[in-house]
């Protein structure tokens, strides 16, 4: 049981720890107001329509979903699919 414990604990801490660093490293490589000042000359246009085809990803996957659930047996609500589909792509 101990042991169940410190490998779950590991594994909550070890992925953090790990985050942690990466991001401290490579701020090192670059200022901070460099990187505003290339958030500044981002082209809106560019992020918005990103933006837009990532939602259009996520929406389109959740209908394959809820259409291979059904095939199934299951009924699912498309937003309870689209819900996990993001959750899921933050992991």
């Amino acid at each position: 049981m101990i042991f169940s414990n410190l490998n779950k604990s590991i594994k909550i801490i070890l992925p953090i720890f790990l985050g942690v660093f990466l991001v401290y490293y490579s701020s090192l490589q670059v200022s901070f107001k460099e990187i505003l000042v290339y958030f500044k000359k981002a082209d809106l246009v560019f992020v918005l329509l990103g933006v837009f085809l990532m939602l259009l990803s996520h929406l389109s996957r959740a209908y394959r979903w809820v259409l291979f659930l059904k095939e199934i047996g299951y009924n699912v609500s498309f937003f309870l699919i689209v819900q996990w589909l993001f959750f899921l792509d933050t992991w």
